[in-house]
């Protein structure tokens, strides 16, 4: 299961909000998205209830201790199904089979057989294809639009 993403998301918490603002609600949301992931997983020791807030440093422990349980079951040269792949990747399986016909994902499939995968081959995909170094300037980041009074409603324009 890929829950790195989950990690570089908790390292990043602090410079998208140097106040503090966010940082408890954001590291609670990751803790319960991670904690239905490891549900679904099997892991039931690794369920966590739901809280409103959470210190981050915590939060990356989890992740930390949830990826090193996934790690430890898995099992090196298990195939992983189109739909279980397409979880841990967090696609839809129509996305992930776009994906594989792209050619941008290593896979394998006898035949009109089902399309398996590695766990490594989904790690490497990850690897490959997340903006991990990208800053943003201040003028790319997303502001919202200005607003412009339009001329017709300027009440000094009505006619009396």
């Amino acid at each position: 299961m890929t829950l790195t993403k989950y990690l570089t998301e908790l390292d990043a918490i602090y410079e998208a909000d140097p106040l503090g603002q966010w940082q408890g609600h954001r590291a609670a949301a990751i803790v319960g998205e991670v904690s239905s992931l490891m549900a679904r997983a099997g892991h039931g020791e690794l369920v966590r209830a739901p809280v409103p807030d959470v210190d981050v440093n915590a939060a990356k422990c989890y992740v930390a201790h949830c990826i090193a349980a996934i790690s430890e079951k898995s099992e090196p040269d298990a195939l992983i199904d189109l739909a279980t792949a397409a979880e841990l990747l967090g696609y839809k399986p129509a996305g992930l089979r776009k994906v594989v016909k792209a050619g941008q994902i290593r896979f394998v499939q006898n035949g009109n057989g089902p399309i398996k995968f590695r766990r490594e081959w989904l790690d490497e995909y990850l690897q490959a294809n997340n903006p991990t170094g990208v800053k943003r300037s201040p003028s790319q980041r997303r502001v919202p639009p200005p607003t412009s009074t339009v001329p017709g409603f300027d009440p000094s324009r009505f006619k009396r």
